[in-house]
C-alpha cells in the first residue's frame, strides 16, 4: 500500500472513533505571525515557492498581513515592508521584531518625492493619497471618516538605491488606487521583479484611480504577461467583483 493510501485510511479509522464519541475532526487554520493560514498554503503555493525568490518588496503593507504570508512561504528571502501611517507601521515593526532578514519603511511612495496631503481613514486598509469617491462610502458605510494628514512620499527606485535586491524580486502593491505613480517612479525595479502581485480594481472606489484595463496595458508593455487573480472583492449590493490581487510574471 503506497503512503498516500495509508495516510487516508488512518484518518478514516481515527474520523470513525471520534464519531463514535461524538466527535469530529476537522481542519482549522493555523497561525503565522498572528495571520491565519491554511494548513494546505503551502501545497497550494508549491510553484510559488518553487521560484525561490530572493527578496520581497510589500508596497502598502498595512500591519503586515501580506508579509507574515510571503514569509511563511519564503523564510529565507530579505522581506522589505513600506507603510506610511505611523501607528501601523509599529504595528509592523512589532510582528517582525527579531527577524534580520525584515526591513520597514515608515514611508509613502508615488512617483516623486516629497511631503503630500494623505487621506487617513478610520478602516487604516482604505487610506490613500487619493480622495475617496462616494460609491465607496456607499459600499462600504465603515469607511466614511476620514482625516487628511501630512506624510513624506519616496520613489520605489531611490528608496531602493543601492539596496542588493538579488535576482528574483517578488513585489507587491496594494495602494489604493495610486498604482499608476507607484509604478512610474518605480520602473528600475520592476524591470528586475520575477512576480508583482497587485491590487486591481473594476470600478472607480478613489478619484481618478486606474482601472485594470490601463494596469493591464502598462505592465504588458514592460514585459509582464497577466496570470489570474485571487482575494476578489466584491460588492455588497449587487455581487459585482469590485477589486482583485491581479498576479503578472516576467
Amino acid at each position: 500500500m503506497e503512503k498516500n493510501q495509508k495516510q487516508a485510511t488512518m484518518v478514516k479509522l481515527v474520523h470513525r472513533i471520534l464519531s463514535k464519541f461524538g466527535y469530529s475532526l476537522n481542519r482549522v487554520p493555523i497561525s503565522f505571525l498572528g495571520i491565519p493560514v491554511k494548513f494546505n498554503f503551502l501545497k497550494e503555493n508549491k510553484w510559488l515557492r518553487d521560484l525561490e525568490i530572493d527578496t520581497i518588496i510589500d508596497v502598502g503593507a498595512n500591519t503586515g498581513q501580506f508579509a507574515a504570508k510571503a514569509r511563511y512561504l519564503f523564510p529565507n528571502s530579505f522581506l522589505y515592508s513600506i507603510e506610511p501611517l505611523p501607528d501601523i507601521f509599529q504595528i509592523l515593526e512589532t510582528r517582525f521584531a527579531g527577524d534580520s532578514k525584515f526591513k520597514g519603511f515608515n514611508i509613502g511612495v508615488g512617483d516623486r518625492p516629497g511631503s503630500f496631503s494623505f487621506f487617513r481613514n478610520s478602516f487604516s486598509d482604505s487610506s490613500s493619497l487619493l480622495p475617496m469617491k462616494e460609491l465607496h462610502k456607499e459600499l462600504f458605510p465603515f469607511t466614511k471618516n476620514e482625516q487628511e494628514i501630512t506624510i513624506k512620499v519616496d520613489t520605489l527606485d531611490h528608496l531602493f538605491e543601492g539596496e542588493y535586491l538579488g535576482e528574483r524580486i517578488l513585489l507587491k502593491m496594494d495602494t489604493q488606487g495610486l498604482e499608476r505613480q507607484v509604478i512610474e517612479g518605480g520602473r528600475a525595479i520592476l524591470s528586475k521583479s520575477k512576480i508583482l502581485i497587485i491590487e486591481v480594481s473594476f470600478v472607480e472606489l478613489y478619484e481618478s484611480q486606474p482601472l485594470f484595463d490601463d494596469i493591464y496595458s502598462i505592465l504588458i508593455e514592460m514585459g509582464f504577461r497577466y496570470s489570474g487573480s485571487f482575494d476578489q472583492l466584491i460588492s455588497p449590493k449587487d455581487g459585482q467583483i469590485i477589486q482583485a490581487d491581479a498576479m503578472f510574471i516576467r
